[in-house]
């Protein structure tokens, strides 16, 4: 990427290169450099033990890697896409609580998992956060994100009315 700050599997390369000693280019060229791109995912983070102690970055600078040389796209998982929506309202925990104290969710086929989280934000601020697994494609997981945030702004709407 010229002129333009790198960023892969969501993460800035001046965070990566604070947080591994490696920019996203430097990691790409030595991951190429081992064979990477015809390793399994696993056999990537196995590569990266040699060069990063935390679990978590190595997870992200392989799947960062997937996603820089096209073997996963932007929100895939192992189990397939991944769908994740948040909002954050002006009002305490409480009161987003006593708003949200029923949940319907069904899918007609398929294995979804779902989370939903609720967080004190402080100071009269609570957020909803809501990531959906298992989904098919890409194009799923835009559906999934545009039907979440239609929720939160009817929840807002609702809140607002609340006084």
């Amino acid at each position: 990427m010229t002129g333009k700050t790198r960023k892969l599997a969501g993460i800035g390369e001046a965070t990566v290169k604070k947080a591994t000693g490696k920019s996203w280019s430097q990691w790409l060229a030595l991951l190429d450099a081992h064979g990477a791109k015809a390793l399994a995912h696993r056999e990537i983070t196995a590569l990266l033990e040699k060069y990063i102690d935390a679990a978590w970055w190595k997870q992200m600078v392989a799947v960062g890697y997937e996603q820089a040389r096209g073997l996963r796209a932007v929100h895939q998982k192992v189990d397939g896409f991944s769908a994740s929506a948040s909002q954050t309202y002006q009002v305490p925990l409480k009161k987003l609580l006593a708003a949200s104290k029923a949940l319907r969710i069904a899918w007609a086929e398929g294995e979804a998992r779902v989370e939903v989280r609720f967080l004190d934000k402080g100071e009269g601020k609570s957020q909803v956060t809501v990531q959906r697994g298992r989904l098919a494609s890409e194009q799923d997981v835009q559906k999934s994100k545009a039907s979440w945030h239609a929720t939160f702004g009817e929840l807002g709407e609702w809140l607002s009315k609340q006084g």
